[in-house]
This record gives C-alpha cells, sequence and structure tokens, in this order.
C-alpha cells in the first residue's frame, strides 16, 4: 500500500500486525486452531499445501523445517503475517482462507474457528493504530482506502461515447436495450455496466437478472433461467413464458428491472435473434404500459454479435427498430494518454498511488491503455489485490 513520508500525512497500512505479531490471547488461540490441522503436522505437508495455492505458491522458498509441531508454528507464523504480497495480499489471511476451503464435511467445529480467526483478524485491521515511524494512522481502513480507489477509477476513468448513448436513449424512454462489446474480455465491459448502475437513477431500486448466454440455443432455457428469479428452483421447467412475464409485468408495477445478459458471444450463432424476438420484443411491447424501467444489456466480449446478429440490432436510439433492438454501443476501446495521465496526476495529489509514477507509465505499462490491464496496473501500484477489485464488478 502507498505510504506517504510527509509529517502525519495520510498513511494507509494493509497490516500493523507485522510489526508486532498478534496479541498473546489471539496468538494462543490461533496456536490451538493451526496445530489441530493436518497441514501443520510436519514441514513437508505445510510446504506441499502452500504449493498448491497459487496465493501461498511462493512462500515455499521461505518456509522453514522444524523437529515439532510448536517449532514448526513459532517459526512459520512470522512468515506468513509478514508477508504481503502485491498480487494475491497478505498471506496470513490467504493462508487461513485456504485452510477454511480445506475443511471436510465433519470438520465444522475446526472451520467454525477458524473463520473466527479470520474476523479476528479483521477487526484489527480495521482498528487505527500507531505507525512504527511514530506518525499517527488516520481512522480511514484499508476497506475505505479501497473504495476511494474505486470510486476514483469508476468515475474517472470513463468510456464517455458509449455513456452519452445511453443517457440519450434512457431520456427519451424508461426501456432500454444496449449492446456492450470490446475487442476482448479485457475492454472494461464490466466497468461501464457497474459505472451505469452507480450513475443512473433508472437503475436504483432495481431487480437484477444476471444469466450468462453462454452455450444457449433454444430460448426456453432462457426462461427457465429467468424462472429462478420468480419461482422455486424446482418448478423453472413446469412454468410457462406466459407465466413468467406475467411475474416480470408485475414485478415492473413497483420495481425496476435490468436483464444483464453475459457472454453473448458464446451462445450458438442464430441464438441472439431468438433472444431479441422470442424473448425480449414481447416483453417490450407490453411493458410500455409500466411506470418503472427495464433494461436489457447484452455483453459481448469478442465483439462477435454484431455479426451474428447484425439485422436484429439498432444503430441509433431515434430508429423505430429501438428497444425493441438493443442500441448497438460504439466498441469499448484503448484509454487515451491523456485521459490515464489526468487521472493519476488527480490520484497522486490525493495520495491515492505513490507519487514515483511517472506520466506516461500507466500507458505504456497497459499495453497502449488495454482497460483491464489499466485497472490491474493501478491495483498492483496500490498494492491492492485485482481479485478484490474485479469482486466489486458486476457478474
Amino acid at each position: 500500500m502507498y505510504l506517504s513520508d510527509s509529517g502525519n500525512s495520510a498513511i494507509f497500512r494493509e497490516i500493523i500486525l507485522t510489526v508486532k505479531g498478534l496479541p498473546d490471547e489471539l496468538n494462543k488461540f490461533c496456536k490451538d486452531i493451526l496445530l489441530e490441522c493436518e497441514q501443520f503436522c510436519s514441514y513437508e505437508r505445510l510446504s506441499s499445501f502452500c504449493r498448491g495455492h497459487s496465493t501461498l505458491y511462493f512462500l515455499n522458498f521461505e518456509l522453514k523445517s522444524a523437529s515439532n509441531q510448536d517449532e514448526l508454528f513459532e517459526l512459520n507464523l512470522p512468515i506468513f503475517l509478514e508477508n504481503n504480497h502485491k498480487e494475491y495480499g497478505w498471506s496470513f489471511s490467504n493462508l487461513l482462507k485456504a485452510l477454511i476451503k480445506n475443511c471436510h464435511e465433519g470438520d465444522e467445529g475446526k472451520k467454525e474457528k477458524l473463520q473466527k480467526i479470520l474476523a479476528e483478524i479483521v477487526k484489527l485491521n480495521n482498528q487505527p493504530q500507531g505507525d512504527p515511524r511514530g506518525n499517527a494512522i488516520e481512522s480511514k481502513t484499508i476497506i475505505e482506502y479501497r473504495q476511494i480507489l474505486f470510486k476514483s477509477i469508476i468515475e474517472q476513468i470513463d468510456f464517455i461515447e458509449q455513456e452519452n448513448a445511453v443517457i440519450e436513449a434512457l431520456k427519451r424512454n424508461s426501456t432500454g436495450a444496449f449492446l456492450v462489446h470490446g475487442y476482448d474480455e479485457r475492454y472494461g465491459q464490466k466497468i461501464f455496466i457497474t459505472r451505469l448502475f452507480r450513475k443512473f437513477p433508472q437503475f436504483k431500486n432495481y431487480m437484477k437478472i444476471t444469466i450468462s448466454l453462454a452455450g444457449m440455443s433454444k430460448v426456453k432455457e432462457l426462461w427457465n433461467q429467468t424462472s429462478s428469479y420468480f419461482y422455486d428452483s424446482d418448478q423453472t421447467s413446469e412454468i410457462s413464458p406466459e407465466q413468467i412475464r406475467y411475474k416480470i409485468f408485475e414485478c415492473l408495477e413497483t420495481q425496476n428491472i435490468i436483464f444483464i445478459f453475459s457472454e453473448a458471444d458464446r451462445a450458438y450463432k442464430s441464438f441472439i435473434p431468438k433472444v431479441i424476438n422470442e424473448f425480449w420484443k414481447p416483453i417490450v411491447e407490453v411493458k410500455n404500459q409500466k411506470k418503472c424501467c427495464l433494461t436489457m444489456i447484452l455483453i459481448d466480449s469478442r465483439r462477435t454479435v454484431c455479426v451474428k446478429a447484425k439485422d436484429y440490432l439498432a444503430w441509433n436510439h431515434l430508429e423505430h427498430q429501438y428497444p425493441k433492438f438493443p442500441l448497438h454501443l460504439d466498441s469499448n476501446s484503448n484509454f487515451s494518454e491523456q485521459l490515464l495521465d489526468q487521472w493519476l496526476n488527480n490520484a497522486i495529489k490525493q495520495k491515492i498511488v505513490p507519487k514515483d509514477v511517472l506520466p506516461g507509465a500507466l500507458m505504456k505499462e497497459s499495453e497502449g491503455g488495454v482497460p483491464e490491464l489499466v485497472y490491474r496496473k493501478i491495483c498492483s501500484y496500490c498494492d491492492v489485490p485485482w481479485e478484490e477489485f474485479e469482486q466489486c464488478l458486476i457478474q
């Protein structure tokens, strides 16, 4: 994490526990539980366990052998505590998460204790503490820091052309349909949608129906998955499209609905026209009588939908086919160097990223501004694991 070297400026620390170790009671509790785990039976077992997890693999060369379990714990706990990987984060929390996942049926007691340790660690990390240099740490936690970083990226690194097209379309009609696409999955389709959800009042008080279209060839499959949002899962195959549409219209009396259909590029070639004609269009034709907003977003990560369904897309929101046909937004593309340098200068002033990151570096290190690579590089500058940032995005 970026540490300011000036007086009493804001200092964000991932983990203060690495300086002083665990508090005595937590250390004892932790030792009792970890020694119950088969992974701490021997150095060989512990080493093998770490090699099997990408978040712990790099520690394999640092672990120390021991003559007994107590010694194994005492020698290796500091190693887990003191390692904070740029990409994977703090090794001690990664160890606990890996042990929790590895618990078998019947290990509920041990699993619960490991979860309790993890919870105690989170509490300690979220408390303001002193810095070993003598500086005071502001009462901003690591969670707050990441929220600041996430908000900065969402609000300042934008897809302005696509966003303006959505704004204009939704101003005219409370029903909207959009094709969001890029050269490949690295071009920010998810973060663009996240940005829309944060900015548009139409996307408040909504019911989100998220379905992957990968491998789909029949509209019946889509109706079945949609029905699971309104009926018990064991009933879905028995529910007719008419019944599901009724539930949709009923919901639209009081709540906005947003369909997010991901991996549209991985559906069968003839399927997307069927989705538009047999699923979406009948809903739109009735929805106009309802007050709430209805939106469909197709996500295409390989720019193939325009080929598969070019005759079923609208190229302007003023066309009479829209919104029965989704609006073809401009393709997501590389960010400009000007935009990235502007964001970087602001982020340095706000002490979000280190001041030694040079102008132009973000552009160069992201293969010319590829959106996901830009986000990854920013995360690495700030010691924020990419996986945690990615979890904030709409799936």
